[in-house]
């Protein structure tokens, strides 16, 4: 058994009559490691609840090989191909094997997890009378800033003005829901507001 590249002589003798014989051989290494790239980071939102990484840029080829593995993540399918699916934050590591010559590789990859609920705050109830015919709903305790998006409806009143603004203007007593959505992760919130009616003659 050798361990490294050489040239080796090997020499039998005949102890009876001292004659020898001798041959050589010639261990060459292949140990061209393939390359392992387990792709950029990712993110999971209320928008992708699975994403598939990309090892694409790994050695390809008939006697390659993948694996793919976490120990705090979870792989859905395609764990021995170049793009998995996960559906789990944790760290996930591709392990290419040059099946030739039994070398191997390695890449990790982290995938990461937004999944941050946005406030929805309808405000308190109010009332409709003949002094005021419209009230105006307020959602400012919600959150607010860039990527936030908000949405009134109702099944039984009526929005009289815009109803993607924090405070649009209604008409008719009903329910009214708020959902207000982060737009930069997908995910969402609901909450309700009731507004009554007093419309009764003295």
């Amino acid at each position: 058994v050798v361990d490294g590249a050489g040239s080796y002589a090997l020499v039998v003798t005949n102890n009876s009559n001292g004659c020898t014989a001798s041959a050589n051989a010639v261990v060459t290494l292949n140990g061209n490691l393939p390359i392992a790239d387990a792709g950029n980071s990712t993110e999971l939102n209320c928008n992708n609840n699975e994403v598939a990484l990309n090892g694409n840029n790994s050695s390809g080829g008939a006697n390659i090989e993948y694996q793919w593995s976490t120990n705090d993540g979870n792989i859905v399918s395609g764990d021995d191909t170049t793009t998995p699916s996960v559906d789990e934050a944790g760290q996930y590591t591709l392990i290419v094997t040059n099946t030739s010559n039994g070398c191997s590789s390695s890449s990790s990859v982290s995938v990461s997890e937004d999944l941050n609920e946005p406030i929805a705050d309808a405000g308190n109830a109010d009332q409709l009378n003949c002094n005021n015919n419209t009230v105006s709903l307020d959602g400012t305790d919600s959150s607010s800033g860039s990527g936030i998006a908000y949405q009134w409806s109702t099944n039984n009143g009526n929005i009289a003005s815009v109803a993607n603004t924090a405070t649009p203007t209604v008409d008719e007593a009903g329910t009214y829901s708020l959902l207000v959505t982060n737009t930069d992760n997908g995910c969402t919130s609901t909450a309700e507001a009731i507004i009554g009616e007093d419309i009764a003659s003295p």
